[in-house]
């Protein structure tokens, strides 16, 4: 009997009642459905939650993402040292704004950024660091916020992947100077398909993207007294939408353009009651992920996520790694697990500095040989989420013996 075809669920959360009540109440409340109580709430809150000053709702992570450049004024003649395994919403907005990437390889079976890597690439020219905590692994931050202190370089961490994460004790987003969180459909909490955060200890960052996301101009600017233009006088009610002051303000020079990022007052209202589960949720995952490891553990030439000591992963991701004394070929795998047992296993991420549009600019293979190795030829990940019950995991724990062994077999 064909099982029918399974691959990572399209949610990666679990919703019920309460999120729709919490819905139910914003729309019934009369109040603006992009700016209210519930947006101001669920900032407070997950502040609070990954202990950190300041949060400020944001439309995606990739948003937050964008916001982190601004702020931090990135640009051309500007060195960014970058994580080889990266997402392309990370890059996406240095290449527009023409800075130098500089690319850094993993630590190996972590999937997260090389210290010593990294401090080899800083030069006078860097102005930040950018790392992200792949499949929801922290990197060894405490060793890149030495680096970075040292150097007066401030850390940008993607934690698309991260929400949840601890280490050392601290969660994700008391580490870096700014940390950009997702709410997606596929992340450990969502809010209705799409949503962000931006999290920073820096009152003045947290200010400018609390005006960056809805419209503003930021830059140099004074007060001036006008009641109009030529023979227009300035109208009784002009009080909607008026980013920049224009009346009350002449500008000086213009530093950054702000536009649309803001979260909906529903997606908050939802964020709120995800955030108060997610701690559940990711115990799920980590429950799921112990199963994992404990089948593929006793497998030869398997090799499992490398975890720092006191690290808490959120387990967005679960990744092992095929090694050569497998005698498998991880590509034969991965088309095994679909061809015969109809489980598609997705990959992420393809090395960032191979992406045709960094080709363009220069980069090649070799600029970090470890991640183009587990990338290419050993990476595996195994769909993970807290929907998944215990047929679900067995049936995925039972296709992998199964293909290792029809493999293993053959290369024998």
């Amino acid at each position: 009997m064909t099982l029918p075809a399974f691959t990572e669920p399209p949610v990666g959360s679990l919703f019920d009642e309460e999120e729709i009540e919490a819905v139910r109440g914003v729309l019934a409340s009369g109040e603006s459905l992009n700016r209210g109580k519930d947006v101001d709430a669920f900032e407070k809150e997950f502040a609070e939650y990954c202990g950190a000053a300041h949060a400020v709702a944001v439309s995606s992570c990739t948003a937050a993402l964008r916001l982190a450049i601004q702020v931090l004024r990135l640009g051309r003649g500007d060195e960014v040292v970058v994580q080889a395994n990266v997402f392309w919403a990370s890059m996406a907005p240095l290449m527009e704004r023409g800075a130098a990437i500089k690319i850094v390889d993993v630590d190996g079976y972590s999937l997260t950024a090389d210290p010593a890597s990294v401090e080899k690439q800083i030069t006078p020219q860097t102005k930040a660091i950018l790392v992200l905590s792949m499949g929801g692994n922290p990197c060894r931050m405490d060793e890149l916020r030495r680096i970075a202190d040292a150097h007066g370089i401030p850390i940008v961490e993607d934690a698309a992947h991260a929400v949840g994460t601890s280490y050392r004790g601290k969660k994700i987003g008391a580490w870096a100077d700014i940390t950009c969180f997702s709410f997606s459909t596929l992340k450990n909490m969502g809010t209705l398909g799409e949503g962000g955060m931006f999290v920073t200890n820096n009152k003045e960052w947290a200010a400018e993207v609390a005006k960056l996301r809805e419209y503003w101009p930021i830059g140099r600017s004074h007060a001036v007294q006008r009641e109009g233009f030529g023979p227009y006088r300035k109208p009784v009610d002009s009080s909607f939408m008026r980013p920049g002051d224009s009346y009350a303000v002449d500008w000086d020079e213009l530093q950054e353009m702000g536009t649309n990022y803001k979260m909906s007052s529903p997606a908050a209202a939802v964020g709120r009651v995800q955030l108060k589960k997610l701690d559940k949720h990711n115990a799920i995952r980590r429950s799921i992920a112990t199963r994992y490891d404990t089948a593929l553990r006793g497998l030869q030439g398997v090799a499992l996520l490398k975890q720092y000591p006191t690290a808490q992963p959120s387990w967005h991701l679960y990744n092992f790694f095929l090694l050569q004394e497998s005698g498998i070929d991880r590509d034969a795998f991965v088309a095994h697990m679909n061809d015969a047992h109809n489980i598609q296993l997705i990959n992420r991420f393809w090395p960032i500095h191979l992406h045709s549009v960094l080709r363009m600019q220069g980069h090649a293979i070799s600029e970090a040989p470890v991640y183009e190795r587990i990338w290419f030829r050993e990476l595996v990940a195994l769909p993970i989420a807290p929907s998944m019950d215990d047929g679900i995991v067995e049936r995925v724990i039972s296709a992998v013996e199964s293909t290792y062994r029809s493999l293993s077999g053959k290369a024998s």
